[in-house]
């Protein structure tokens, strides 16, 4: 008998590679503007241990219109952890915690752990 089913899931943690991240943001960003624009991924971490993540793209080719249409799909190009936020919540339903500790995959891609309660993983995955 496995007594591990007899017991409740809290929360989970997730694995988000920057990779991954930076292809959702440039998927929604070209859904806004139907322009591929590249996004580059990065993190900072703050005073209290807290780490950021950053999607940065430059939007010097693009027309005052296309900036707009990204402004109100929450993408701006001087606002790169906004446009995180953005791409991760396309991701999460529900609250997530980015936890302070930044890996390293082999392949030399940088990764971050999000942490999510259980009921809201569930409603993530079934979010259309």
């Amino acid at each position: 008998m496995s007594y591990i089913k007899q017991l409740e899931t809290s929360s989970i943690s997730l694995i988000v590679p920057f990779k991954q991240l930076k292809s959702i943001a440039e998927e929604l960003i070209e859904q806004a503007i139907q322009i591929q624009v590249s996004v580059n991924i990065e993190s900072e971490e703050l005073n209290d241990g807290e780490l950021r993540i950053l999607a940065n793209f430059d939007d010097s080719q693009l027309s005052d219109e296309e900036v707009r249409s990204l402004s109100k799909a929450g993408f701006a190009s001087s606002e790169p952890y906004r446009n995180a936020d953005t791409a991760l919540d396309a991701i999460f339903v529900g609250r997530y915690d980015i936890q302070p500790t930044l890996g390293d995959e082999e392949d030399g891609d940088y990764y971050f752990i999000v942490e999510i309660e259980y009921n809201d993983y569930q409603r993530s995955l079934n979010r259309k």
